[in-house]
């Protein structure tokens, strides 16, 4: 904390301090936003070899090859690219299974699944425990490229869940984790954040999926609307940060009041967000489009993009021209907004973090994120 309190029992926040005493609290306040941050934790999914040399100076390494399906009657966990499943085992995995392996960097298995498909799975319990049944054995056979087995833990990515799912949830985690605690792996989970108005996933019991996990990941990103069909001619898209830090904090301040600060780890997405405008800066188009990352860094380096910072939001915006003369407002995270967000963090007890995902971060001259790749 950054205050002791008058005495070990009491807490006078009527009273005043003296200099000597708001100068102590500065001083904690200074020591938490400025403590290193660690650990690191990265995403290995979609295209990501490219970036492969940062996946050596993390933490953990999460691997994004299998989906979990469910048919009604048997759950089957997918690590191939049939069916167009794109979380799967690549060729050549060996490659990055090596690298890892060769630093000391744990690597677990991600797991997704999403949509009704999820819901039913979870409200099945001969499903919950089918699915436990397939990851357990995905993470104990051997694989035979490299005579082992490559993984350390497994990571839960669950994602779309609401009240009615929280204790099916619950209840499978429960079962894995002691299947996965009687291997010696560890477990990760992540989470959505509560939203400052509206709905939102409300799904996840923290009190609980904090006692069961080892980390437990914050997904404090894509807050930005999907769609301001209704808000053409409007500025309205100068609102729709990705991670706005109030959001962002009120997501840290909910999962910390019923979680171990030191299990949870603030996530990330280098995702950036344009909207279409008009030359007086009105929206053109209520549909956003995705850069890559290449093409942010091509854009933030043209001289004629005008740059921009919100103070509200904590987060970097851009305005660009693309060659045929159409105009586009970016939002988008740099070093310095994710700084601001790793010291929100820090505030609460928070240090560590984690990256979705590599082969989309940012590391060019113009657009890095430094303050935490290092």
């Amino acid at each position: 904390g950054m205050t002791n309190g008058t005495s070990a029992t009491t807490f006078s926040p009527g009273s005043t301090a003296t200099r000597a005493q708001a100068a102590a609290m500065l001083v904690r306040i200074y020591e938490k936003i400025t403590a290193p941050t660690g650990p690191v934790h990265g995403f290995y999914a979609i295209s990501s070899y490219s970036q492969l040399d940062l996946a050596g100076d993390m933490d953990a390494v999460s691997a994004g090859w299998s989906r979990m399906t469910w048919d009604g009657e048997t759950a089957v966990l997918r690590t191939t690219s049939a069916d167009g499943n794109e979380y799967a085992i690549p060729s050549g995995y060996e490659e990055v299974t090596d690298y890892l392996s060769g630093r000391d960097v744990p690597l677990h298995l991600s797991v997704f699944m999403e949509g009704q498909e999820l819901k039913d799975l979870l409200a099945s319990p001969d499903g919950r425990a089918q699915a436990v049944e397939q990851i357990v054995h995905e993470v104990t056979v051997d694989y035979q490229t490299i005579g082992e087995n490559p993984y350390s833990g497994v990571t839960i990515d669950f994602e779309g869940l609401r009240q009615g799912q929280k204790a099916d949830f619950t209840a499978f985690l429960t079962a894995l984790d002691a299947e996965l605690e009687d291997l010696g792996k560890e477990l990760y989970v992540c989470v959505s954040p509560v939203l400052d108005g509206g709905t939102y996933y409300d799904g996840y019991d923290y009190a609980a999926i904090g006692r069961l996990a080892d980390k437990v990941i914050l997904m404090a990103y894509g807050y930005d609307a999907r769609d301001m069909s209704g808000f053409v001619d409007s500025r309205y898209h100068e609102t729709a940060a990705t991670a706005p830090i109030g959001q962002v904090y009120l997501g840290l301040a909910a999962l910390t009041e019923q979680v171990d600060p030191d299990k949870v780890l603030l996530g990330f997405s280098a995702q950036a967000t344009a909207w279409q405008i008009d030359g007086e800066g009105d929206l053109l188009s209520g549909t956003p489009v995705y850069p890559s990352a290449e093409t942010v860094a091509k854009r933030l380096a043209q001289p004629d993009t005008e740059k921009g910072w919100s103070g509200a939001y904590q987060q970097p915006y851009a305005v660009y021209t693309t060659e045929d003369g159409g105009r586009y407002f970016l939002w988008y995270q740099d070093s310095a907004s994710v700084e601001a967000a790793m010291r929100a963090a820090k505030l609460l007890g928070v240090a560590g973090a984690s990256v979705w995902r590599l082969g989309m971060l940012p590391d060019s001259e113009v657009w890095n994120w430094d303050s935490l790749l290092g």
